[in-house]
């Protein structure tokens, strides 16, 4: 099994920019309404009747055992991992979280592309240094968007 190489300072500068991005283009998911609206809906005060039959059962168990809401809510998450990302503490909907990462790579590989035409528009007479400069920026734009594609939330 092939070990993955540690990421350079400008990877992680780069991984960390789209973190950003995706932070300030996607909407923050309330964890604590989803689940309380949950527990609602799977739960029923009605067959105990009288002033019980309007209870909200989620605030009757958060007020009642905070410990027991908190480790089912946490358990919910558990649940939600295949349609919540938690970056930076807060959950994003995993479909808006995986377009904004395509939109921060669409433009990484829109650099790429005008460096590699800006490479290919010097010819062999032009200087040696400023091809390599360039070859060089190409190489490490290609590696911060393998890292954006393989980063793991």
């Amino acid at each position: 099994m092939k070990t993955k190489e540690p990421l350079t300072i400008g990877q992680k500068e780069a991984v960390a920019a789209m973190l950003a991005h995706i932070v300030s283009e996607c909407s923050r998911v309330d964890t604590d309404s989803r689940y309380d609206d949950m527990l609602d809906e799977c739960f029923s005060f009605e067959s105990v009747g009288g002033i019980f039959s309007c209870m909200s059962p989620s605030r009757v168990l958060k007020e009642v055992d905070p410990v027991a809401y908190r480790c089912g809510k946490n358990d919910w998450l558990d649940g939600e991992r295949d349609s919540l990302i938690e970056i930076e503490g807060n959950y994003y909907n995993d479909d808006e979280v995986q377009k904004s990462r395509g939109e921060f790579i669409d433009g990484l590989s829109d650099e790429l592309s005008e460096l590699q035409d800006e490479a290919a528009d010097l010819d062999a007479t032009d200087d040696e240094v400023e091809l390599e400069a360039i070859s060089d920026k190409i190489t490490r734009k290609e590696m911060d968007i393998s890292a954006c594609q393989d980063h793991a939330f």
